[in-house]
């Protein structure tokens, strides 16, 4: 039968969509997908097509937007941060292809459909400051050739950062 979700505060509806053997057939739902996690999905033949919304409580408060063609992942996904945008990734056949992947400590940086850089924060706040970059991992044709580390320091040898070079993703030299 129909579902409709409405917002509390005004009355407005966000979703309307027919189940059918109690899964989303056709239309819009509001589905939770993880802690804190909820999707407004757009819904047909059983199959998610077109843009899909990622929020936590307040459907206003997007986290990403993503774009599905027949339950695949096939186009631009945005990644929001206190409704700004922090990255943006293109996917193909439901494969990172171009852009950034943004996730809580780790932004992943894809180019023609290989990851090309690996960024870990030493926390999700302030992902824009150097500062708070602990560790860097740089890739080559997908396969790994350099890390820049601020993990740690050497006593003896104390700077900012290490580097780790290697060859067919085995440690070289650093």
């Amino acid at each position: 039968g129909e579902a409709i979700a409405k917002k509390q505060e005004n009355d407005s509806i966000v979703a309307t969509g027919i189940y059918k053997n109690g899964k989303p057939y056709n239309g819009t739902f509001i589905i939770e997908n993880g802690k804190d996690r909820h999707e407004l999905i757009r819904i047909v033949d059983f199959k998610k097509n077109g843009l899909q919304k990622v929020f936590s409580y307040n459907i206003d408060n997007v986290l990403e937007t993503y774009t599905c063609v027949n339950d695949v992942l096939n186009g631009e996904t945005i990644f929001y941060d206190s409704g700004e945008v922090i990255g943006k990734l293109e996917y193909k056949n439901g494969l990172p292809y171009e852009g950034k992947l943004v996730e809580a400590e780790r932004t992943k940086i894809y180019k023609k459909g290989a990851i090309a850089e690996e960024i870990f924060y030493r926390n999700k706040y302030e992902r824009t400051d150097e500062n708070n970059i602990l560790k860097s991992k740089h890739y080559t044709n997908g396969k790994l050739s350099k890390i820049d580390d601020r993990s740690f320091t050497l006593a003896g040898k104390v700077q900012d950062s290490y580097e780790g070079i290697y060859k067919d993703e085995k440690p070289y030299s650093g």
